[in-house]
């Protein structure tokens, strides 16, 4: 939500002071750790509670369609995984990762049904924003 404050050097040269409301722990943890850009999702047995047999990533907020007049390329990319980083033009600046440039095998798309082995069915994980506003959240939801 609050990309128009903190946001890559590259793109505005530096991180600015915030103009909307941020708690001092939001902006240590942000300096510290930097945007969530994607859920890791583990899946495993009950019976052996620690030991993951499927893992995939899913994006916090994903875009369907960066290449669009809506979004400008940062010509940077995240770390680790190499996936292209756009932001929005149209005010809000968000920084989002484009799905299309991360590696197939390990992320799955908002809505994507996927095979588990430990259970042999598909899952369905689907993320969505329910903003703007203060108090709204990015959510995650398996089915």
């Amino acid at each position: 939500m609050n990309n128009s404050v903190i946001q890559p050097a590259a793109v505005v040269g530096g991180v600015a002071v915030p103009a909307t409301p941020a708690t001092f722990q939001e902006a240590i943890l942000l300096n510290d750790y930097g945007k969530v850009m994607y859920f890791k999702v583990e899946f495993g047995s009950s019976a052996t509670p620690n030991i993951y047999t499927d893992t995939f990533y899913v994006l916090a907020l994903e875009v369907e369609d960066v290449q669009t007049p809506d979004w400008d390329n940062t010509f940077l990319t995240d770390t680790p995984f190499g996936g292209a980083l756009y932001y929005s033009n149209t005010g809000s600046q968000e920084l989002v990762v484009d799905l299309s440039s991360l590696p197939n095998d390990l992320f799955k798309g908002s809505g994507d049904e996927i095979l588990l082995s430990s259970f042999g069915e598909d899952v369905t994980i689907t993320t969505w924003y329910d903003g703007p506003g203060i108090g709204n959240f990015v959510w995650l939801w398996i089915n």
